[in-house]
């Protein structure tokens, strides 16, 4: 009889493990909204991308990266082809000529062994540096959404579903569950989706399934300009925060997977997802360090987050893409901006460019340099000269994998 009941205790203990885990996994899969949810509305209303076609082939790399790498690598729109289509400087079939472009030379960089020289060749404290200034440009671009919308100048009214004081409320979740980071997802979200339903009463009426069919987008014969237009402005910055910085912060959060999440491996994901998807329709994608750190922090620790996440994205694309699409567009810029606020907060911590006075300057200069300038691959430039520059400091002996992970220290490899 004990015996038996020691069992049920086992079981009940077992389940409670199990589903504290997949919510765990859940709630970090949504740490990378903030990047996503915008930028596809933007290339679908401003550029016309298809919204089924860019959440189903999203979500198909989603499944197939969580299962190729183990952990929460995420997928994200390639920043600047995506900031010069919304701008309205490409067309949708040069935004796929783009795309192609940039995962042609990625896969080919990784195939050929180039990804592992630039890896030796390029030196930590400027990639740290580079990791902090997208921490920053996460904050930045976190605060002034929240604070003014998408492309407002006027500091939004403070009642209203999308107002400030709706800002204010999801600030102050995360402050109060800061360390409780499955309820601070969870939270952000329900508020706004409660947000998106006092902005648009009707999402919940009329929804009507509706098939996805893929199509052919490069035939137009002037799509070819998008190969210098968007493709070749994207390679440096995909190599250094899509691939070099990914596989030092995955290193870092992550040590059991220094092997899975070589250079070599993340260049040649980023190549594959992008011949895959962009000659049909899909956003040109690639990995970011952002992404990664605001998911880690969400409570993301394996690749069944983004599992979940791409199987999500994959059902309400092949059913019901306009849906999707109208929901995006009613969620709250407020409650997002707060999203990109915390995978910032969470990125300048992972970044730990304070552990030498050298990296901490290194990662001061490219900081100020990419806020002044606009450009993040001149603020790398900036720090890596001044990684140079400065006298060299002897770095902290190294601690063993389990150590850094421990104690927040990177592995400097």
């Amino acid at each position: 009889m004990a015996e038996a009941v020691r069992q049920v205790g086992l079981l009940q203990r077992a389940r409670a493990v199990s589903a504290r885990f997949l919510l765990g996994e859940a709630a970090g899969a949504l740490g990378d909204l903030g990047t996503f949810v915008p930028i596809v509305v933007g290339m679908t209303q401003i550029v016309g991308l298809d919204a089924a076609t860019v959440l189903v082939f999203a979500g198909l790399m989603n499944v197939l990266t969580g299962a190729a790498f183990g952990i929460p690598i995420p997928v994200q729109p390639m920043k600047a082809i995506a900031a010069l289509a919304i701008a309205g400087a490409m067309t949708a079939p040069q935004v796929g000529v783009a795309g192609l472009t940039a995962g042609a030379v990625m896969l080919l960089m990784g195939a050929l062994g180039l990804i592992s020289w630039l890896d030796r060749v390029v030196p930590r404290a400027p990639l740290r540096g580079l990791q902090m200034a997208v921490a920053a440009h996460l904050a930045v671009a976190g605060i002034r959404l929240s604070l003014y919308g998408h492309q407002g100048s006027a500091l939004r009214a403070f009642w209203g579903a999308d107002g400030l004081l709706l800002a204010a409320v999801a600030l102050g979740l995360v402050v109060v569950l800061y360390r409780r980071p499955l309820w601070m997802a969870l939270g952000l979200v329900a508020l706004g989706l409660a947000g998106a339903l006092l902005n648009e009463p009707s999402l919940l009426q009329g929804v009507r399934v509706t098939l996805w069919r893929p199509a052919w987008v490069l035939s137009d014969s002037s799509a070819l300009s998008g190969i210098w237009l968007g493709g070749l402005p994207q390679i440096p910055l995909t190599l250094l925060n899509s691939v070099l910085a990914v596989s030092v912060l995955a290193g870092h959060l992550f040590p059991d997977s220094r092997r899975a999440t070589r250079p070599v491996r993340i260049a040649i994901s980023v190549g594959l997802m992008n011949l895959l998807a962009c000659p049909l329709g899909g956003m040109p994608v690639c990995h970011g360090s952002g992404g990664l750190a605001g998911q880690h922090r969400f409570g993301a620790r394996t690749g069944t987050s983004m599992m979940m996440l791409g199987s999500a994205k994959l059902l309400v694309g092949l059913l019901l893409g306009g849906v999707a699409l109208a929901w995006m567009r009613a969620f709250p810029s407020s409650v997002l901006g707060v999203f990109l606020v915390v995978a910032g907060a969470a990125l300048a911590r992972a970044s730990c460019c304070w552990t030498t006075r050298q990296s901490l300057v290194v990662a001061a200069v490219t900081v100020a340099v990419h806020l002044a300038s606009g450009l993040l691959l001149l603020g790398f430039a900036a720090g890596w000269a001044a990684h140079l520059l400065l006298p060299k400091v002897q770095d902290p002996p190294q601690a063993t994998p389990t150590e850094a992970g421990r104690s927040g220290v990177p592995d400097a490899r």
